[in-house]
């Protein structure tokens, strides 16, 4: 009496076709990811940057965590101006800053370095997600030197 199923070949052949589709597909997918982060990283910064101009314009062309024009920025003032309201109720401008999703450790994919200096320019070695040059207004992400470009 003959039983019936399949044969250890043909289950072989089988996985072998299916191991080969998978290996076609799975790059797909993965660029796909590497393309999304990308535009969420330029959508930040593209957010970020029309928001500080929105500041500007309410607080007669100084830019967020400034007192005067011209004064230095800190890290902590920039974030604080942008989040809070103010007297004119103007703001917030942001809920929070915008995660760098290129930086994995949740303590740092917000963070920011601020510098008040016009030579300055984003190395992308910083540490930080988002880097910021209250001299010259130039807001940048920071995650790596490819990633400065933006």
């Amino acid at each position: 009496m003959k039983t019936k199923g399949f044969t250890l070949v043909e289950i072989l052949i089988v996985v072998v076709i299916l191991g080969v589709l998978a290996a076609i597909v799975i790059p797909t997918f993965s660029q796909a990811s590497t393309d999304s982060n990308l535009t969420n990283l330029r959508a930040n910064i593209q957010t970020i940057r029309t928001q500080i101009q929105l500041y500007k314009v309410h607080h007669d062309e100084l830019l967020p965590g400034q007192t005067t024009a011209g004064g230095n920025v800190t890290d902590a003032g920039f974030v604080a101006t942008l989040l809070a309201t103010d007297g004119n109720s103007d703001g917030p401008y942001i809920t929070q800053m915008p995660v760098n999703r290129y930086i994995q450790n949740p303590a740092q994919n917000r963070s920011i370095t601020c510098v008040n200096n016009a030579s300055a320019s984003a190395a992308g070695t910083e540490g930080t997600a988002w880097w910021f040059n209250a001299a010259t207004g130039e807001f940048r992400a920071c995650d790596s030197v490819a990633n400065t470009q933006w």
